[in-house]
């Protein structure tokens, strides 16, 4: 990618972190608000009212259950929102693709990050309050950006082959919001690992979102480092589906045109 792509890029993710707010009173500020807002609600629904904090196996107090909760679902909305949208990231924008000479790609990883850009403001909130309540801020978070990258390597391989897919199979994007809603659950987040079953353990480790929320709640509420063999075997399954995404996109994207 040379220099004027970068440009593009930063032009475009820029655009798109403002379209979301563009016709609110508020604007940006929304970024800040809506994750706290969330964050109300879901504490009071799962610690006041339904006390997932005392069950046996998490027997935590109330505070280390919201930040753990929190994590998990900075990492969910993130990959939820690429998941349930992407399928439309080339299709909802017909004039880019027939432009020859537009580097379309920028339109997949434009929308990632500006979607990764709600999700670090969710772990700086999280980390912010995390130093008010424990009056200490943990080293391990510094590993924070070892984390990230193959969180977006896979979120943006994954961005590739939906869009892809999308513009040749448009039903597709009815498929993706109940996969999120089912990953919810199949995902640790509202429970801790520990508390399932040792087989189920080792299944719901094959579902991606887990290699994604377990090392963030390590760095972040835990203060140890993440479970290294986890992470280097997300790291290459990251990079695996990155070429793949990669590679399919580029693929298929001569056929774009003639579909849209």
């Amino acid at each position: 990618m040379n220099y004027v792509n970068w440009g593009l890029l930063y032009d475009f993710t820029i655009r798109d972190i403002k379209s979301k707010y563009r016709k609110s009173h508020l604007g940006m500020l929304w970024a800040v608000f809506t994750p706290l807002l969330t964050w109300g609600v879901y504490s009071l629904v799962f610690t006041s009212i339904l006390g997932l904090h005392k069950l046996p196996g998490v027997n935590t107090d109330a505070s280390s259950y919201i930040f753990s909760l929190f994590a998990g679902l900075s990492v969910f909305f993130f990959f939820s929102e690429v998941l349930s949208a992407s399928p439309s990231y080339i299709s909802s924008r017909p004039s880019f693709v027939k432009k020859v000479v537009f580097p379309i790609n920028i339109l997949i990883i434009s929308k990632v990050l500006a979607s990764a850009f709600g999700f670090l403001i969710n772990i700086i909130l999280l980390c912010a309050f995390i130093f008010v309540f424990s009056k200490e801020f943990p080293l391990s978070s510094l590993l924070f950006p070892v984390i990230m990258i193959p969180i977006l390597l896979f979120i943006i391989g994954m961005a590739y082959i939906l869009a892809s897919l999308g513009v040749f199979i448009p039903d597709i994007s009815q498929f993706t919001n109940p996969l999120s809603r089912m990953l919810f659950y199949a995902t640790p987040i509202v429970y801790p690992l520990s508390i399932l079953p040792e087989p189920y353990q080792t299944l719901i480790w094959l579902n991606p979102m887990t290699s994604m929320v377990e090392p963030l709640r390590s760095i972040l509420i835990n203060s140890t480092g993440p479970e290294w063999n986890q992470l280097g075997l997300f790291m290459l399954a990251a990079v695996i589906v990155g070429l793949v995404g990669f590679f399919v996109f580029n693929r298929v994207k001569r056929g774009f045109a003639d579909v849209l």
